[in-house]
């Protein structure tokens, strides 16, 4: 499975998320895209700095959509994880 991981303020159905699944899909890869609390359509709930400091809730987001095809191996494709400064 692929884990598709969007970018800064960006959203599971932009245009690159959305390109990169159906290729890997048409390729026969499983993939799943993952949307980050407060960002996309979301955006709006926040009202100071966007920290994605639960880390924790991430990680057993992604572990639990990593267990849903098991015996499969298993990628992240993640885009501008880098933020704004």
């Amino acid at each position: 499975m692929v884990i598709i991981l969007h970018g800064w303020e960006g959203i599971t159905s932009s245009t690159y998320c959305v390109r990169t699944g159906d290729r890997l899909f048409r390729n026969c890869y499983s993939v799943f895209r993952f949307n980050f609390r407060y960002h996309g359509s979301r955006h709006y709930l926040n009202n100071g700095l966007i920290y994605d400091t639960a880390l924790e809730e991430v990680f057993k987001s992604l572990s639990r959509a990593a267990g849903m095809l098991d015996g499969f191996q298993d990628f992240i494709d993640g885009y501008s994880l880098g933020g704004t400064i």
